[in-house]
């Protein structure tokens, strides 16, 4: 179960793209830059392409390739698979699409496409294939959030095909299907950070907050995908005058999404937890992050690296006491 957003306050150039992500275990994840020559490989594609720019992102590497959950290209193009179960569907290969595993997908939209209507184009030949990465790595039910930081696209792989959906509120969660969610958040119009009183019976208001009582405080994907929209357009609204860093705030919207160590037990018996909380910027394509057992912030930005080089750069998560180490390569 995860959490992606676009965060684009006033009077600040660029957006700012949040990504959480809770799972009961560690996927072997780091940062990763991939520079523009980076290994990458596409299993039903015989000729792939040539021409492609440097993405840094949160992913497992295996084999020297870079298995991203997210990533933003160096033209500020975003990515994220979210965790998609019992509606996701992949196909077989099919004569004339661009075939891709789900796992190519993020790669392949990143380094081919410079904005979302090149994106548009590219998505309308894409067919996703049930292909796996290797025996052992089971292919994943996933669906994708894809912004400029400008607009939006829901991209859901079904039984019936692949739904491209263009997205006003500029988030995600998990299942259901956008259109259910995106149809439920009208259940809470009513609601507003303004304080409750002035009603049928006038009493006065006990405390500050109430304008929002209804708002949804468990960890289902419909809840936080309506506690994300409502409170990212509220932060949104703040005068530039009193709005904080762009960075911490992005921070502090992931963190009233983030899952308590406890609070989500898996029919497993596991704990799901936010394992860590990402923020992208747009503008100087800086991914700032911390992990669940570590709150000190740690930056990596991407034009610090040999954006022509071939060698991925790995960037170890901190974890609980540690500071972070050194990147490898």
């Amino acid at each position: 179960m995860c959490t992606t957003f676009c965060y684009r306050p006033q009077a600040v150039k660029g957006a700012y793209f949040g990504r959480s992500m809770d799972i009961d275990c560690s996927f072997g994840e780091h940062l990763v830059v991939s520079p523009r020559a980076a290994k990458r490989s596409y299993k039903h594609l015989d000729n792939p392409p040539t021409t492609q720019m440097s993405l840094m992102g949160m992913a497992s590497v295996v084999n020297e390739t870079a298995l991203y959950a997210e990533a933003i290209s160096e033209s500020g193009l975003y990515c994220a698979g979210l965790n998609f179960p019992r509606t996701a569907h992949y196909g077989k290969p099919i004569s004339g699409a661009i075939n891709l595993a789900p796992y190519e997908l993020i790669p392949y939209l990143l380094t081919q496409a410079r904005d979302l209507n090149q994106a548009r184009e590219i998505l309308r030949q894409v067919n996703l294939c049930d292909t796996a990465f290797m025996p052992g790595l089971p292919v994943a039910p996933m669906h994708f959030f894809l912004s400029d930081g400008g607009n939006h696209l829901i991209i859901e792989p079904q039984a019936d095909g692949i739904h491209i959906y263009e997205d006003d509120l500029g988030v995600l969660t998990n299942n259901p299907p956008y259109p259910t969610h995106r149809a439920n958040i009208e259940n809470y119009l009513h609601l507003s950070t303004a304080n409750r009183g002035g009603g049928v019976i006038e009493p006065t208001a006990y405390g500050e907050g109430l304008g929002l009582v209804g708002l949804p405080g468990d960890f289902s994907p419909m809840s936080r995908y309506v506690r994300t929209a409502i409170l990212k357009a509220a932060a949104q609204q703040v005068p530039a005058q009193h709005s904080p860093e762009p960075v911490f705030e992005v921070l502090h919207l992931l963190h009233a999404v983030a899952m308590v160590r406890g609070s989500v037990v898996t029919a497993a018996g596991n704990y799901d937890i936010t394992r860590y909380f990402a923020c992208f910027g747009q503008e100087d394509l800086t991914c700032t992050f911390h992990t669940y057992d570590n709150f000190q912030p740690y930056a990596v930005r991407l034009r610090d690296h040999d954006l022509d080089s071939s060698d991925l750069v790995v960037y170890p998560l901190p974890e609980a006491g540690e500071l972070p180490t050194p990147p490898r390569k």
